[in-house]
């Protein structure tokens, strides 16, 4: 082998060197750009078969691959930046792939029109042939558990308090309950219907709900009547299987549009969960605006995140991606930005507070800042890229778009999409033996985690003896304890004790927020009012005074204020009210004036007060004694146990 031989004359290294070193630093004076120093120095770093821009330093190509966008993307920036021409290039890309994920684009403000034109398999539908009926639950899923999410999108976004989404979800249930013996399925049409037809006095709690869920529904009527439809039916696979465009600008309240976005979320996480188990690609991809209105951050504070919060950090599994688009950045929820590989912000933010959140998704000096306020320019981005440990700047291509259809060309895309995607009967879910197999098998018991075997149990029968529990997992008594405690000291349950005639206390299970996560359920909410041992006791004692013939109302009112139970004998009309007391000692003036608040109510004939243990009984009967309250009206204080159910 020949070396060659370095001559120590050679400046030629030197001298090229020299070179580049002056013209960065001439190009630095004439355009002092900070991100200069901290932009990658190889095209391999931030490059993808998706291109999306140029990096202007040194000319390198910014883009992505579509696998990515199975951890999605966040596109943020102040109005007419150029955020839905980013996303309009990305998804024209996107659909020139073969086997590319199916798209489903939750559309606004009509601006994603123009891929209709140039993609004729696009299907497209309006809020008028939007034929989705929601109280239909995905395949696999339980009615009672998909109820309680659709209830829960309409406390989120269409201001429905717990107590009146409580009686929409008891009506609603008994609503399918008498269908399904009819060999039918209701839909938002037969249940507003159904609660209309019910009778509750005006006054009474149960007839405020009642007037408050008539509103909220015939709000719904008006705005989604395809939902209404009982003639045709669209299921979401239809939806799922196929490029989709939904526009819902027709709608004009956005907390319904949130609502409906919710909805199909959910049902398209929960449908890919059940039928398709975990996924290694990407297999649909939802693209939202407006997404600050969808995943707040106040809600996350006030320590009440949404379902959708919780289907954008488990999606990836099931194969779903997310792209959304949003103004602001400080009201976005934390659960979005800390579960989106990639965030950009396009054209500046309007506000500095927005533009300070988005920095600090890395460290950014005060040069960097002043030089992105500096720069609002449409088109240019500034992108937090988890490939690379700086914000790096972006020059963002335009695509080529074909002009809009016509409003007669349009109509005419949805009628055709209405009749290729719609079914004329809305399936029946099957119960019992007759219940579709899901593709993907079900795990035996033994290859299901303890955990989550425990969870799901609880979730199900929360008051149940430890003994029979572990008969029910089949695993010893001691081994089913040890897991209790362990999911009790990770905060996944709360135990709370419910005493009866004697003996020790049994254990009543309570499912936190992250133990409904880990089994991807929503939290179980009961009716009444106070802590989940209060619900559960009301609920027992509502149970036994219906065995007996009585129609209870749950926080019934007597004087403006609520009773835990108001119980109406028929036909004799005796009332009687129930007051349930865990606390007597520890307040007792609390107690007093919750009898007192009973005696002077006109209509009711005697008060029960019920408490937990026989020392508390004795307070309660001097506290009653003391303040001569049975001069007013008949007052039994007795045990709770007696009142349990059996």
């Amino acid at each position: 082998m020949k070396w060659v031989e370095e001559d120590p004359r050679d400046q030629t290294v030197i001298r090229d060197l020299r070179e580049t070193l002056l013209e960065e630093i001439k190009l630095q004076r004439l355009d002092p750009d900070p991100f200069r120093k901290t932009a990658p120095r190889d095209e391999v770093y931030l490059g993808g078969a998706i291109r999306l821009g140029v990096m202007p330093h040194h000319g390198f190509m910014y883009g992505i691959d579509i696998i990515s966008l199975i951890r999605h993307l966040l596109v943020m920036g102040q109005t007419g930046g150029g955020k839905t021409t980013v996303i309009k290039n990305l998804l024209l890309q996107i659909l020139q792939v073969a086997d590319a994920p199916r798209i489903m684009i939750l559309e606004r403000k009509q601006e994603f029109t123009e891929l209709l034109a140039k993609y004729p398999e696009f299907n497209v539908l309006d809020v008028n042939h939007l034929s989705f009926n929601p109280l239909l639950p995905p395949e696999g899923i339980k009615t009672e558990v998909w109820i309680g999410v659709f209830t829960e999108c309409m406390i989120n976004y269409l201001d429905i308090l717990e107590a009146s989404s409580g009686f929409l979800m008891d009506h609603a249930l008994r609503l399918i309950d008498i269908r399904k013996k009819e060999g039918t399925y209701p839909n938002l049409n037969d249940l507003l219907s159904f609660i209309k037809a019910t009778k509750y006095s005006p006054m009474s709690k149960n007839g405020q709900q009642q007037q408050t869920v008539i509103n909220r529904l015939t709000n719904l009527l008006h705005s989604l009547p395809g939902m209404f439809n009982t003639s045709r039916h669209i299921g979401i696979s239809e939806l799922l299987n196929d490029h989709c465009l939904i526009l819902l600008h027709d709608v004009p309240h956005i907390g319904i549009q949130n609502f409906l976005i919710s909805l199909l979320m959910a049902q398209m996480f929960l449908h890919r969960k059940v039928t398709a188990g975990l996924q290694g690609g990407l297999k649909n991809l939802i693209v939202i605006d407006e997404a600050s209105s969808l995943f707040r951050r106040q809600d996350e504070l006030k320590g009440h995140p949404s379902f959708i919060s919780d289907v954008v950090r488990t999606a990836r599994g099931y194969g779903i991606g997310l792209i959304a688009a949003s103004q602001l950045s400080t009201d976005l929820s934390h659960s979005l930005l800390a579960n989106t590989n990639t965030r950009m912000m396009v054209g500046g933010f309007g506000r500095s507070r927005d533009t300070d959140e988005f920095l600090r998704l890395r460290s950014c000096t005060p040069d960097l800042r002043d030089y992105v306020i500096r720069h609002p320019v449409i088109g240019k981005a500034f992108i937090a890229d988890n490939r690379w440990p700086h914000i790096v700047e972006c020059n963002m291509d335009n695509p080529a778009l074909s002009p809009r259809l016509t409003p007669d060309e349009l109509n005419q895309r949805i009628q055709d999409s209405f009749f290729r995607m719609a079914t004329f009967a809305p399936p029946v879910p099957a119960e019992g033996p007759k219940q579709p197999v899901s593709p993907k098998p079900t795990p035996e018991p033994e290859t299901v985690s303890l955990e989550i075997r425990t969870l799901n149990s609880m979730y199900e029968h929360h008051f149940v003896k430890l003994s029979e529990r572990a008969k029910q997992l089949k695993v010893p008594s001691s081994t089913l304890k040890k897991k209790i405690d362990e999911l009790q000291s990770n905060g996944l349950i709360l135990i709370h004790k419910v005493h009866g005639r004697s003996g020790a206390p049994r254990d009543l299970y309570e499912l936190t927020e992250s133990g409904c996560r880990m089994i991807s359920l929503p939290p179980k909410k009961m009716k009444g009012k106070g802590s989940y041992l209060h619900c559960f006791y009301q609920k027992c004692t509502a149970n036994w005074f219906k065995s007996k013939g009585y129609h209870v109302d749950i926080e019934g009112t007597a004087l403006g204020k609520n009773i835990d139970l108001i119980a109406r004998k028929q036909p004799s009309g005796e009332c009687v009210a129930v007051e349930i007391e865990l606390n007597s000692s520890a307040n007792p003036s609390h107690v007093v004036e919750n009898l007192k608040k009973a005696a002077n109510t006109d209509f009711i004939d005697r008060i029960l007060c019920l408490v937990p243990k026989e020392p508390e009984r004795r307070v309660v009967e001097k506290l009653v004694t003391k303040a001569g309250l049975r001069k007013r009206k008949p007052i039994e204080i007795e045990r709770l146990w007696k009142y349990m159910e059996s």
